[in-house]
């Protein structure tokens, strides 16, 4: 849908893709002076057990001796040999940097020659899952997290609507999802944000890359604003080049056309693409609000200049294909996309009554017309797709002021829109939390609680992920290896520190996957804070910690 160099439906699903945002939470855990007894059966190597720490917590501990390695950002000293004589290895994590996966090796088979017969009598998934082998662990991505994401045509459409949502449904469902053991989280990017006065395309970027990234770890429930209104019209992010050549050749302004949009011949397909905003408008990045404010209104300016070339230039089915809204992309994303989504998905539709002449005027500019037949069509598009009592059309009485809820009848209205969205949403987040209890993989087995392997699973999706974002570590990483085989290689410490952003969390991870090429038959037993909710407080980590050494270790807790 306008960014892409295709034609077609295919411009509207490469338009739907973003780049994936990595999910960055502190990961910070205190540290124990004291190494943890040895819960492993004999035979059974457990030297690396991987934990989180503070830098100022590590400084603080005189009589614990450190290892600081080099990373990016940071400089280091090679590990003293007087250090080779505590029992745990230590690490700080604070974020996750992207960057080009790594390749990394795949371990060789494991030794699970000495595990305690409850853990042989586990499925091999199970097994590598205990074992701390995330690099060769399948796990399903989904976990017990539900988002309701509100689509809307703008942040100032159905403001009263989506702060009822906010403020009087989300906080009662929230709460009976945490008792049913499930995440529920709004997400809400319509809502005033700056972003969205620009009318580029960094706002949509930002929702549909969110979208995604939200629908890889949890179930979405699409809740749609939708009345009177698409919202404010983007322009092509790029536009092919047979598609701009023919518009060029019917526009009765080319210069404007050849102003904006500029040939790429690096693109596969060729096509020409937008150019930046503050190519041609400079005040668009000031800092003073008054030529920001002044460069915003030149440049919607030149946006209606260049739709109304662009709608005189292309037929309806390039204007289908070129000409999109925000809202019409993460509908696209959502329920035009995916049958699951369609089947989850809530449509608040308000109509006005009572509106004078002057509102019904059916005299329309050539780009509001356009929005008004779009409109329609992606209404139609909603009926066909979802079911009837997801279709939410309430009615109220019209005033020039917009909703007022001192009055009562528009206090009524609110009232019925808490209503049904309530009773809707329940429905669907049972339905979800059902159906996710009857599939799920991740049962209790051999009297071993779900929850732990729901936490392990969670833990190694996201040191998978980590290990992906790191480059370059390869030094690092064999003075790390040297240091845990080295002499005496049982029972010794080693913190990981440096700047915020120098890499830790993804060099933890690229480390953890390591451990079994390294060794074969050890224990990984690694944590990151804040993933889960059983990851939220020291208490939380510790005992899914002791649980999965305990089961190692063949004890009975």
């Amino acid at each position: 849908m306008g960014s892409s160099c295709s034609s077609g439906q295919a411009h509207k699903d490469k338009d739907s893709s973003s780049q994936k945002s990595e999910e960055s939470p502190s990961y910070q855990v205190p540290c124990k002076n004291k190494p943890p007894p040895d819960l492993r059966p004999g035979g059974l190597q457990s030297g690396v057990v991987l934990e989180a720490a503070t830098v100022e917590e590590v400084s603080r501990k005189s009589t614990s001796p450190t290892v600081q390695l080099n990373t990016p950002g940071s400089s280091g000293a090679k590990p003293h040999k007087g250090f080779r004589s505590v029992a745990m290895s230590s690490f700080s994590t604070d974020s996750v940097s992207p960057g080009s996966p790594p390749g990394i090796l795949s371990p060789r088979e494991l030794n699970k020659s000495s595990l305690p017969p409850l853990v042989r009598s586990l499925s091999d998934n199970n097994q590598n899952l205990l074992l701390g082998a995330t690099a060769i662990t399948k796990i399903s991505t989904k976990c017990r997290k539900i988002v309701i994401y509100v689509c809307a045509a703008d942040s100032q459409d159905c403001c009263v609507e989506k702060g009822a949502l906010h403020n009087t449904i989300y906080p009662t469902l929230r709460g009976k999802a945490k008792n049913r053991g499930y995440e529920l989280h709004i997400v809400d990017l319509h809502w005033k944000t700056g972003l969205e006065k620009q009318q580029d395309h960094e706002f949509p970027e930002l929702c549909l890359g969110e979208l995604s990234r939200q629908s890889e770890v949890a179930y979405i429930i699409p809740v749609l604003f939708l009345s009177n209104s698409l919202g404010t019209p983007l322009l092509p992010k790029t536009i092919e080049t047979q598609d701009f050549e023919m518009a060029l050749s019917k526009a009765g302004n080319k210069d404007l056309l050849k102003k904006w949009y500029h040939h790429d011949s690096h693109a596969q397909p060729p096509c020409y693409r937008l150019q930046p905003i503050a190519r041609h408008i400079p005040g668009f990045k000031e800092q003073c609000k008054e030529e920001k404010e002044k460069a915003l209104a030149d440049w919607r300016s030149e946006i209606d200049r260049i739709l109304n070339v662009l709608l005189a230039s292309f037929p309806q089915e390039l204007r289908d294909t070129y000409l999109t809204t925000v809202v019409e992309q993460e509908v696209h994303n959502t329920v035009l996309m995916s049958q699951e989504l369609a089947r989850r998905c809530l449509w608040l539709c308000r109509v006005f009554t009572h509106q004078t002449e002057d509102t019904k005027s059916n005299n329309f500019s050539p780009s509001e017309a356009e929005l008004k037949r779009r409109l329609e069509t992606l209404q139609k598009d909603l009926k066909a797709q979802l079911c009837e009592h997801h279709v939410l059309r309430l009615t109220v009485r019209w005033l020039e002021n917009g909703l007022n809820l001192s009055n009562p009848e528009h206090a009524q209205y609110v009232a019925e829109v808490v209503l049904n969205l309530n009773k809707q949403l329940t429905n669907i987040i049972d339905t979800i939390i059902e159906e996710d209890q009857s599939k799920a993989v991740i049962k209790p087995n051999q009297g071993i609680e779900s929850d732990l392997f729901l936490e392990l699973c969670a833990q190694t999706h996201f040191t998978q992920r980590a290990a992906q974002c790191s480059i370059n570590r390869d030094g690092v990483l064999q003075q790390i290896q040297s240091y845990v085989l080295g002499e005496r290689h049982e029972g010794k410490t080693m913190v990981l520190y440096g700047t915020r952003g120098s890499g830790k969390t993804t060099l933890l991870a690229r480390a953890a996957q390591c451990c079994h090429l390294w060794q074969s038959d050890c224990v990984v037993v690694i944590r990151f804070t804040n993933i889960s909710i059983q990851s939220c407080t020291l208490e939380q980590i510790l005992r899914t910690i002791i649980l999965q050494c305990s089961i190692l270790g063949n004890e009975q807790l």
